[in-house]
């Protein structure tokens, strides 16, 4: 990992896990990709409120010091000269507590966009569902708008548009200011013109409702009765999100309890804003108030050690324990096959995110904010810290095989009512109480953070010295997969004996399968079906040594032989086939042997002792674009690790939103998560599902045919039927978009 991704990682991943999110949910309510911008610019502009009210304030402040300052500065400058000059005024400084860096505080607003826009251009310019997509009077919303033509020449007119409306927004707030402020901002008004000009149509719309809500700010703001005006704007966005959740919306009526939550939070800035009067001399008063009182006593410094002990905390929870101990249960599915590279960077990445979204960003809100929001962050750590180790140890377990893009083979996450209610009433009882605590206690919290913290991180430790053991014998695994193509020979005149287990495969269905395929029931004419069979152990890892090495390798014959390990009867039983048929003068291959060396990857070097046996894997990228699918795999785990983290410290009556079918909220999951409607219609792509296709389509690239008089044994394993998808009919074939519902009779 390169500086500059350490720090994408840190500091502008966070911000684009967030946009994404709310972008996901706005897509969710409008099922469009262009009208989901809107409410993406709105709570982005929400968010940061707070941020520039406080970047404003300091900013006020840092002029009104210079201002203050001014006069003396210019008598020393026209008074003294060189070193003399350069003295007076450090001493100058000196005296009025005062720093030349301070200066930068009039620009902190301008610096807060910077990340917002980075991860904002980052998100939207690579957003593909928006390339192509047709939205009002935009062609492609994934392309510049070329809205007018002159002469052959396209001009883009909206980032035009953008750049007026943060003209006219910067004339408002500039208002009364200095030369050099307005400047400042009508050339960051330029610079986002040229940057944004032949920018996709989608990020200018984002861009240009960021200005427009700017606008707003602004003409509100220079108003006789601000408060007033924000108390109205505030009220018209509440009236206009329960219109359209009670009149509008047709989707899941989960999310339409969202929309009506979402309502009220909108209800409370405006209810509190009624009583209060206009920004007069009471307000002053507070205002001198709250200067007078001292910049750190007793209270405000608990406070400040409880958030930033509960930040770390988080961070260690999100970061480190929860990603290790899903890599710790078994490391070789985060290792891709192609080239190694330690699943601990995974940890380093997912370590750094966490680290970005709670102490850096959550952080930085926090210092921004007044005395009443610092407490108020402070609490609601506290509280989601104790809540989320609660809900991620005792509850939600059992929701499935969790793979290694960190989805569950079940897309939706089922729990049971009872456990559901059982969660909501611990959660209630446990906030309640801890909210009593940190009001009455908060001395006690202090000490129960770094209790917190050492466990976390002594687990945390532990788990990656775990990982760290397992890592030898994977990097041996990945050493015996041989870059040589896969293929097997088959003969047109001797003897071949092919054995193919279709794993999570129902023999009950194969009557089914020849009703609606005729051909294929001649095809395997001289076949036997035996439909009255079953599997001896209930998962392929105990169920497969049977079924390739025969009744010695049932579970009971394999547990009278106690002083030998079980991987070593599994390797066992995965070579009788290929040892007996090699002996016996066969050209042997070997595909995809389960769990060999009980290695997800499966370990071909249990086959070293026999070179005459050929084995090959195939079921793990070997058919796919490898530098597009590594890349994918790398920023699924970059992101996933942490989203699956945070889904898994909800109360559990928000677990199955922040889930999304495995998606998390992702924009661009479509490769790798097939999210299903319905029984007959779904989006994306099942990606393990996808491997296994892949590998069975290229049954007749590996295929050799061969008119020597010579006999062939091959032993493979397809795992297609394990990991379930939704196949367009009536070819079965998997698409992108799939729609079965004519078929449905």
């Amino acid at each position: 990992m390169s500086v500059g991704q350490l720090l994408y990682q840190l500091l502008i991943f966070p911000l684009e896990i967030v946009i994404e999110a709310v972008y996901g949910f706005s897509f969710i309510i409008f099922r469009s990709y262009g009208w989901a911008i809107f409410p993406l610019s709105l709570a982005v502009n929400l968010l940061l409120l707070p941020f520039y009210k406080r970047a404003d304030a300091i900013q006020r402040e840092e002029s009104d010091r210079q201002k203050e300052m001014a006069p003396f500065l210019t008598h020393i400058k026209k008074t003294f000269h060189g070193d003399e000059r350069y003295m007076m005024i450090q001493a100058f400084y000196r005296e009025n507590n005062y720093k030349p860096i301070y200066a930068l505080r009039s620009s902190l607003p301008l610096l807060l966009q910077i990340p917002f826009f980075i991860a904002a251009y980052h998100f939207l310019s690579n957003l593909s569902p928006l390339s192509g997509f047709r939205f009002l009077c935009f062609s492609d919303l994934g392309a510049p708008d070329k809205l007018l033509s002159v002469g052959g020449y396209s001009i883009n007119l909206l980032p035009i548009l953008m750049t007026l409306i943060n003209v006219i927004s910067s004339e408002i707030y500039s208002k009364g200011k200095a030369l050099k402020d307005r400047l400042q901002l009508h050339g960051m008004a330029l610079i986002f013109l040229i940057l944004l000009y032949n920018s996709p149509s989608g990020l200018v719309i984002y861009w240009t409702l960021n200005n427009l809500f700017s606008l707003v700010k602004n003409i509100i703001s220079s108003l006789p009765k601000p408060q007033i005006a924000a108390c109205i704007a505030y009220s018209l966005i509440s009236v206009s999100t329960l219109s359209y959740a009670l009149v509008f919306y047709k989707g899941d009526p989960s999310y339409r309890s969202f929309l009506l939550v979402i309502t009220f939070i909108f209800l409370v800035p405006a209810i509190r804003m009624l009583p209060e009067k206009e920004l007069g001399s009471s307000a002053k008063k507070k205002e001198k108030a709250h200067k007078t009182k001292p910049a750190v006593d007793t209270d405000t410094s608990s406070h400040h050690k409880c958030f930033i002990s509960g930040a770390i905390f988080l961070s260690l929870l999100t970061g480190l324990l929860i990603p290790s101990e899903i890599i710790r249960s078994s490391p070789g599915e985060f290792v891709l096959i192609s080239y190694y590279r330690s699943p601990l960077w995974h940890l380093a990445a997912s370590l750094l995110l966490s680290t970005g979204f709670f102490v850096i960003w959550l952080g930085l809100l926090y210092y921004l904010g007044s005395r009443s929001i610092r407490k108020n962050i402070s609490c609601a750590v506290w509280i989601f810290s104790i809540v989320g180790v609660v809900d991620y140890f005792l509850f939600g377990k059992g929701l499935g095989m969790l793979t290694s893009e960190l989805h569950y083979s079940a897309l939706s996450i089922r729990i049971a009512a009872s456990e559901f209610l059982i969660n909501s009433c611990v959660v209630v009882a446990i906030s309640a109480l801890l909210f009593l605590i940190y009001r009455k206690f908060r001395r006690a919290v202090t000490f129960i953070y770094p209790l917190l913290i050492l466990s976390v991180l002594g687990m945390g430790i532990f788990n990656t010295l775990k990982i760290s053991r397992a890592l030898p014998q994977i990097r041996e695994v990945l050493s015996h997969q041989t870059t040589e193509e896969p293929s097997f020979t088959l003969s047109r005149t001797g003897q071949n004996v092919v054995v193919i287990m279709v794993d999570r495969g129902l023999s009950p269905f194969l009557p089914y399968i020849f009703q609606e395929k005729p051909e294929l029931e001649t095809q395997f004419s001289g076949f036997t079906w035996y439909p009255n069979t079953l599997s001896m152990g209930a998962n392929t890892i105990s169920g497969s040594p049977e079924l390739f090495g025969g009744y010695d390798y049932i579970p009971q014959k394999m547990n009278i032989r106690k002083d030998e390990k079980m991987v070593d009867k599994h390797n066992e039983a995965l070579k009788v086939m290929p040892v007996v048929f090699s002996e016996g003068g066969f050209d042997v291959t070997v595909c995809d042997p389960p769990y060999a060396g009980y290695s997800n990857i499966p370990d071909l070097s249990i086959y070293d002792d026999y070179p005459q046996i050929k084995a090959y894997n195939t079921e793990h990228g070997q058919f796919r674009d490898l530098e597009n699918d590594n890349a994918d795999k790398e920023l699924i785990w970059r992101r996933n690790f942490f989203c699956y983290s945070f889904m898994k410290l909800l109360p559990l009556f928000l677990q199955d939103t922040a889930y999304q079918e495995g998606t998390y909220f992702s924009g661009d999951s479509l490769t790798y998560v097939q999210r299903a409607s319905s029984m007959s219609e779904s989006m994306g792509y099942n990606s393990e599902f996808m491997d296994s296709y892949y590998a069975l389509s290229a049954f007749p690239e590996m295929t050799v045919p061969t008119d020597e008089d010579s006999n062939h044994f091959l032993m493979i394993t397809n795992s297609m039927p394990h990991n379930i998808a939704l196949l367009s009919e009536p070819e079965y074939e998997p698409s992108l978009i799939i729609d079965n519902t004519e078929y449905d009779r």
